[in-house]
């Protein structure tokens, strides 16, 4: 594979920033091949086209986290110091889409673009915000036209921040169950996942963009942080335990206690995940109830 020549396992490895660009440059031949190839696909494609280009890297890096487990077991709270390399991995994966699509969401012209005169026409042979983004958009209709958890964190009379807390938790819980199986059937098939959460942040921040101003987006994308940290990187160690699990099996290599110290360390991750989960809920539900 083109992609996995240029940007090997071993250059991620040392220079995971490289990751960063590579997903910004895929991603976004990606969404102009989609558009034109398959248009009315062309906000759920381009992912699929990031997965595909990025599943060899990963899964060789997958293949070599095993290894370490097996030659170096440690303690499996210290994850994210023995293996900070791949979720740097999965950070940049998760940046580079976010700047992808919030840099297109800008750039691209509405289908409502007036055509008329030489300069406009040029414009309307692109691809449209409603074409790549329709999916996303809806996303953000429900999030917007409706009130999330209404009971739980809105209504004054039923709201609190512990029920909050539970129903963001139990959402995202289900999340983070899908980046595990993903990953654990299809080796780094969560790529696809976060890609997606990636693909909807971008376009909430490049809406805020075009609609108010850059600093609207920019504060956008920074009232992210405070609980979006924690939660990504809870998906992030979540799909990387699948990972993990899934080259073992596929593997093959590895004997019975072998598979027990991967298994018990994957487990803790899991665990880990899903207290980070939590970390990033009591926070999010504190911000919105305050």
């Amino acid at each position: 594979m083109v992609l996995e020549s240029i940007v090997s396992d071993v250059i991620a490895r040392r220079h995971p920033s490289t990751i960063f660009f590579m997903a910004l440059i895929l991603s976004s031949v990606s969404i102009w091949v989609s558009f034109y190839v398959f248009p009315n696909s062309s906000s759920i494609l381009p992912l699929a086209f990031v997965t595909i280009g990025f599943v060899p890297i990963i899964h060789k890096m997958f293949v070599e986290e095993t290894m370490e487990e097996v030659e170096k077991p440690g303690w499996a709270p210290a994850f994210i110091t023995r293996h900070f390399e791949l979720v740097l991995l999965y950070a940049f994966l998760f940046l580079g889409l976010i700047a992808s699509y919030t840099l297109w969401y800008v750039v691209l012209p509405s289908a409502e673009t007036n055509c008329i005169g030489a300069e406009k026409a040029l414009n309307c042979g692109f691809p449209t915000r409603e074409k790549i983004f329709s999916e996303q958009e809806n996303v953000f209709s429900k999030i917007t036209g409706r009130a999330v958890g209404a009971n739980e964190c809105k209504n004054p009379a039923t709201k609190s921040i512990e029920k909050c807390t539970f129903f963001i938790f139990s959402n995202n819980s289900f999340v983070l169950v899908l980046a595990i199986m993903f990953s654990f059937l299809f080796g780094a098939g969560a790529i696809f996942l976060i890609g997606w959460n990636a693909s909807v942040i971008g376009t909430f921040i490049g809406k805020e963009v075009v609609e108010v101003h850059a600093l609207a987006g920019l504060l956008r994308g920074i009232s992210y942080l405070p609980h979006g940290m924690w939660e990504i990187t809870g998906y992030f160690m979540g799909a990387i335990a699948g990972g993990i699990i899934s080259a073992v099996l596929s593997g093959k290599t590895y004997g019975s206690h072998q598979f027990e110290t991967i298994a018990k360390d994957t487990l803790s991750m899991i665990i880990i995940a899903y207290i980070l989960l939590f970390i990033g809920a009591a926070i999010e539900a504190w911000l919105i109830v305050g």
